[in-house]
């Protein structure tokens, strides 16, 4: 049983090189677009380092002490730092709690367990506040001995903290690679031999329940602009056959068809799914956004404001989502009828 990590051979040869010259840096930060690997590259370096630098870091094989404990979530030298959900249990809080941070500096301060590394692991390193960055900031300037920190990041963190750490930006996966990332896990998952904690266990049991054909999956590929993640969410959603009715209800425009939209919203409502629409909206979004940068380059500034007034609408809905729940059928209506108006 073995898991390979797929992309990014550059940086995962950056890192094999400073960790096996034994004087690795003690505090890496892993950027770059949501979907991209950042999550699972951190648990392979994990694995790698935990290990003591044996094997080969794209690779994570189970016959050894540490991956079975690192599967299975009870490694007691790996600390994995997160936004937890809120009192509904439904939805994540927005920000790490600075007492969890502080919670996880005093584990750090007692003996490791095995006597070897010790890994932290930052999630969403973006949404620790001042105060908490302030707080890991300190950690990172007088680290524990054989102590590695890696925070994951989508967002901005203190330039303080940033000079303290090595950058790994992780840019976009080809699509090549992005098809064998989600063919290999779902192949793994169904066999029972991938690490769950690489990707969310609903989406991957969401994807091998299913069956799409290399066509929609190319389409999927296509729409995820170099994020594997998306893809998945994006199949695991089943919504490619409504983003499609969408493009071509919104190419007859300035003229849109409202009854097309009427049936349309009837659609996407008896899914009755926020989150479908959701993924919805941010396709469209990516949609319009690509549109407004393909029209200034060709001087077409015109059509450009046009789509941008479309993507103000979209974008409105999108937060308004985020403060409220909505009624799906409504919502699609009135956001077809806004944009019509605006034209």
């Amino acid at each position: 049983m073995e898991n390979k990590y797929i992309g990014h051979s550059k940086i995962l040869q950056e890192l094999e090189e400073a960790f096996v010259s034994g004087r690795p840096h003690h505090a890496w930060i892993i950027s770059g677009i949501e979907g991209v690997g950042k999550r699972p590259l951190a648990r392979y370096i994990a694995h790698f380092v935990m290990r003591n630098y044996t094997g080969k870091l794209d690779l994570i094989t189970y016959d050894n002490k540490v991956a079975p404990l690192i599967r299975a979530g009870s490694h007691p030298d790996l600390f994995i730092l997160k936004r937890p959900y809120d009192d509904s249990g439904s939805k994540l809080k927005k920000e790490i709690p600075v007492a969890d941070v502080r919670e996880l500096v005093k584990a750090l301060q007692r003996t490791a367990s095995y006597n070897s590394w010790r890994v932290v692991i930052i999630e969403d390193g973006h949404t620790l506040n001042e105060e908490g960055q302030n707080a890991i900031l300190k950690f990172i300037e007088e680290p524990p001995d054989k102590t590695l920190v890696l925070i994951i990041t989508e967002g901005a963190l203190l330039p303080t903290i940033r000079s303290r750490a090595r950058i790994l930006h992780l840019d976009k996966l080809e699509d090549g690679e992005i098809k064998e990332i989600i063919k290999t896990a779902i192949r793994l998952y169904k066999e029972d031999s991938i690490d769950s904690s690489l990707y969310p266990e609903e989406l991957l049991s969401n994807l091998a329940a299913k069956e799409f054909s290399e066509e929609i999956l190319d389409n999927a590929v296509s729409l995820a602009n170099g994020s594997a993640g998306f893809a998945m969410q994006i199949l695991g959603q089943d919504v490619l056959h409504l983003y499609s009715e969408m493009r071509s209800v919104l190419a007859e425009a300035p003229a849109i068809d409202m009854e097309r939209v009427y049936v349309l919203a009837e659609e996407i409502g008896k899914k009755d799914n926020s989150e479908n629409l959701k993924m919805l909206f941010k396709l469209l979004c990516s949609f319009f956004t690509d549109e407004i940068i393909k029209n200034e380059k060709e001087g077409n500034n015109i059509a450009a404001k046009k789509i941008l007034r479309m993507l103000d609408v979209v974008n409105g809905y999108v937060n308004t989502m985020q403060q409220s729940n909505m009624d799906a059928k409504l919502t699609v209506i009135n956001m077809f009828a806004e944009m019509k108006g605006g034209m």
